[in-house]
């Protein structure tokens, strides 16, 4: 076995003392690989959203869509799009963004909610309940999918909403 051993070694000393090549040649062969995959991923991600799972909205609060993760931001008008503060509607602003709420046919994708018309300005509570999909079309091009999970009842400060986001970034000029 000792001898194994020593031909064991012999092979990785070999192999190390050669295997740097290898290392280097294996090296620059998975580059290339990762970029072709990169290079086709552009492509690719146009059409694929980030997705968020569970985000929670309280009346009175607002979500920026532009940064990644969202971010929940007091006050209404500081999100792309918000939750009114008596929890009766969503609301954006033409500086910030739209929003349009999709039937139940329309279809849940970037070209779906960018073509979508009838873009508004509010959503009345009333008009959603669990498993509805609101589009929210930034000025700056982001575009999300909002399907609502859960909606405590409107009124007040404590109206709370969970949500889940598919997020497309704005468009690269």
């Amino acid at each position: 076995m000792g001898g194994w051993v020593v031909a064991g070694l012999a092979v990785a000393v070999g192999a190390v003392a050669f295997g740097g090549g290898f290392d280097r040649g294996y090296s620059a062969a998975a580059p290339p690989e990762r970029s072709a995959a990169t290079a086709s991923a552009p492509a690719q991600s146009e059409n694929v959203g980030r997705e968020y799972r569970g985000v929670g909205l309280a009346a009175g609060n607002g979500l920026v869509l532009e940064t990644d993760p969202p971010q929940t931001r007091p006050g209404t008008e500081n999100g792309t799009f918000g939750y009114a503060p008596d929890g009766t509607a969503f609301v954006s602003t033409a500086a910030r963004g739209a929003l349009v709420l999709l039937g139940p046919d329309a279809p849940g994708t970037l070209d779906g909610c960018r073509s979508a018309d009838r873009l508004v300005a509010s959503v009345s509570r009333t008009q959603l309940s669990a498993g509805s999909r609101l589009c929210v079309v930034g000025v700056d091009g982001t575009t999300a999918l909002v399907t609502f999970r859960q909606l405590s009842d409107p009124g007040g400060p404590a109206a709370h909403v969970t949500l889940d986001l598919t997020v497309w970034p704005g468009r690269q000029l």
